[in-house]
């Protein structure tokens, strides 16, 4: 009776023990792999942005308009001497 009772126990918290330590199992085990196609189409779209991002940053530093220029150049000093 005695030893039923412990093993009974011992079989418990064994159960315990791996529903406690495997909580995330399912998560771990979940498939994470992005199709070809789709990881194709979300890089051709950042890729885009970036261009559009990079394009305006050049033509702003690059004196295509020169009053941004200005702008942008009494902003940064602006800034670093208020750091001071």
């Amino acid at each position: 009776m005695v030893l039923s009772a412990i093993a009974e126990c011992v079989a418990i918290t064994a159960v315990r023990r791996r529903v406690r330590c495997c909580a995330g199992r399912k998560y771990l085990e979940m498939d994470i792999n992005i199709p070809e196609d789709m990881a194709r189409q979300y890089g051709d779209i950042v890729a885009k942005h970036l261009t559009i991002v990079a394009d305006r940053y050049r033509r702003l530093f690059f004196v295509d308009n020169i009053i941004n220029t200005l702008k942008v150049f009494s902003t940064f000093l602006c800034i670093t001497r208020s750091a001071l």
